[in-house]
């Protein structure tokens, strides 16, 4: 019953994000059980309408592109600039078809595999209800961001159309394709952070304070694993449950309330830690999930974020040194791409940022376990146990991968910065020669 409230918690922090998806078929949320016979039909009726939309959008989206492409390629000269605007359009749609099509396969039943073993993982340490409201505000916040930053560019587009139907078509389309985009994003930062969250309680439950317990029941209590039974760890922490009631009730027959303190204390640190290690691996687990689930489509989005900001900053530049008498409208179309350029750049640093604190989280959970080892008093057993643990840290692959062709975290946006301005100043050059 525990473990079910903490799922329903965590769902809930989910139902913002799963509302906007709705727009691109891209749900996350589904019910994970099917109680009868009218549940079944009405489940297969929302996977045929689901199904019906998605092969919809497919075609509404292709038919534009084809009526764009054909009507610019019929009515526009083809020298470097064109051909820059037909590569940037058809990478924008297709990497966006492409991640629509592989996310309505995979990612629904993929989060919730994910959100089933975050929910353990919060059965295991007890976790209180408020830490959910402070997720919740906090993705709330994140996704209201995104909200304004895809509505501004909306307007954005438009004005700079200038009520041009070839123009508006474009707009359509590409800002269709970069919602995609968006929420794929938006699925795949809202995962990590929870992930990034319970990193931050696992620190956080190595530096508790000392605290005696009467009676082993409240111990393990504290220590969270009174319903351990019901979850996938409890071989791992039966034997050292066993031992520790075995001790403690022989000890209260022959030996003095201070030495009976004394040995609780000891294996209620060995516990402890073995419990720590089983959180830890099980955020390990959660992190292969995401790479498997959300890597491909991460590398679609994070292409076609780059070829955005790359063809955002050439266009500025064209416009720039083509304009030999800029007036207020080149100034305007100009300031439009420098600030699209920048919202995607943004949204790529904000991608790798967010991989990158739990690699930090991960390596400050390290360290802190590293000092602990500098204290004289911790008993041999407990010396074992957190030397296990750094083991386990160090020997854990903890990062975030684009479909294995390479890491997300800060390197990457040197990278990224580097290859844009790369391709930018190619482009150039060979705009002076042609």
């Amino acid at each position: 019953m525990a473990n079910r409230e903490k799922l329903e918690n965590i769902y809930f922090l989910f139902q913002p994000i799963h509302l906007i998806s709705k727009l691109t078929c891209l749900t996350i949320l589904k019910k994970s059980s099917i109680k009868n016979n009218e549940d079944k039909i009405s489940r297969m009726s929302v996977n045929i309408n689901k199904i019906c939309a998605l092969i919809l959008i497919i075609i509404i989206i292709c038919a534009s592109t084809f009526v764009y492409v054909y009507k610019y390629i019929h009515y526009n000269k083809q020298d470097i600039i064109d051909h820059v605007h037909l590569t940037h359009f058809s990478i924008c749609i297709s990497t966006a078809v492409t991640g629509l099509f592989i996310s309505v396969l995979k990612v629904e039943e993929g989060v919730r595999k994910i959100l089933h073993i975050i929910s353990e993982f919060d059965e295991l340490l007890k976790i209180p209800r408020y830490f959910y409201n402070k997720d919740t505000k906090t993705v709330k916040i994140g996704l209201i961001s995104l909200v304004i930053l895809y509505i501004s560019m909306l307007v954005c587009d438009f004005i700079s159309c200038n009520l041009n139907i070839t123009c508006n078509l474009f707009v359509s389309v590409i800002d269709y394709a970069i919602l995609i985009h968006f929420i794929l994003i938006a699925q795949y930062i809202t995962v990590i952070f929870l992930v990034k969250e319970r990193f931050q309680l696992i620190k956080h439950f190595i530096v508790l304070p000392d605290i005696k317990y009467s009676t082993w029941y409240e111990k393990f209590e504290r220590l969270g694993i009174i319903n351990i039974n019901d979850t996938k760890n409890a071989k791992l922490l039966t034997e050292e449950t066993r031992k520790f009631v075995i001790i403690e009730s022989q000890t209260h027959k022959i030996l003095n309330v201070n030495t009976i303190n004394q040995i609780n204390y000891i294996h209620k640190q060995k516990v402890h830690f073995k419990i720590l290690r089983i959180a830890y691996e099980t955020l390990c687990n959660v992190i292969h999930l995401i790479n498997t689930i959300f890597g491909f489509q991460i590398l679609l989005s994070i292409i076609a974020l780059c070829t955005e900001v790359t063809s955002n900053f050439y266009y500025a530049i064209q416009n720039m040194s083509l304009s030999t008498h800029i007036n207020a409208w080149d100034i305007i179309t100009i300031s439009f791409h420098i600030i699209w350029a920048i919202q995607y750049l943004s949204l790529l640093f904000v991608i790798t940022a967010v991989c990158n604190s739990v690699k930090m989280k991960s390596n400050e959970t390290n360290i802190l376990l590293q000092r602990l080892l500098l204290i004289p008093e911790l008993h041999p057993e407990t010396v074992t146990e957190i030397e296990l643990f750094i083991q386990q840290i160090s020997n854990s692959k903890m990062k975030f991968t684009a479909w294995g062709f390479f890491t997300i975290d800060s390197k990457l946006m040197g990278s990224i910065l580097g290859a844009i301005t790369t391709v930018l100043v190619m482009l150039i050059q060979f705009h002076k020669i042609v």
